[in-house]
């Protein structure tokens, strides 16, 4: 499983006050999940261009040729929609956490060598946006009623 860290003390310090504050943060941890869910799955339908890093690379002439040959012509990272499908969202009483199983994810977003002459480019598509951590930090104002 992949695991993505956010680094944004702004957001930790809140969360960490509300830590504090209630027993059981379930049903915030539940919205921040579905959050975080909802923006890798826009993420992935942009193809990247929500991202700060822009669109992402092109498939190769190969791929593209493979695909026809089997009638698959979809979105870059959703040939057969194994990744998109694979990822899902769990939370827990103090945790929020978007992941995938799949075994080629980490690949497929940080791109890197698979034989002697093939690179992958990286299409990286677990991020948040400046907007997804603003609009989670809107989540954890509303439950703390400010």
């Amino acid at each position: 499983m992949i695991e993505i860290t956010v680094d944004d003390l702004k957001l930790q310090e809140e969360l960490s006050k509300l830590k504090d504050k209630f027993e059981d943060l379930s049903p915030l941890m539940l919205s921040l999940s579905e959050s975080m869910l909802f923006a890798v799955q826009e993420n992935m339908e942009s193809e990247g261009s929500r991202l700060p890093s822009g669109h992402w690379v092109g498939l190769s002439e190969w791929t593209l040729e493979g695909r026809a040959k089997k009638g698959h012509n979809g979105k870059i990272l959703q040939d057969n929609g194994d990744l998109i499908n694979s990822i899902h969202a769990e939370h827990s009483p103090t945790e929020a956490i978007v992941g995938t199983i799949d075994k080629r994810a980490a690949m497929l977003h940080f791109g890197g060598q698979t034989g002697l002459d093939t690179t992958i480019p990286g299409r990286p598509y677990m991020e948040l946006i400046d907007q997804d951590m603003e609009d989670m930090m809107e989540d954890v104002m509303s439950y703390l009623g400010k």
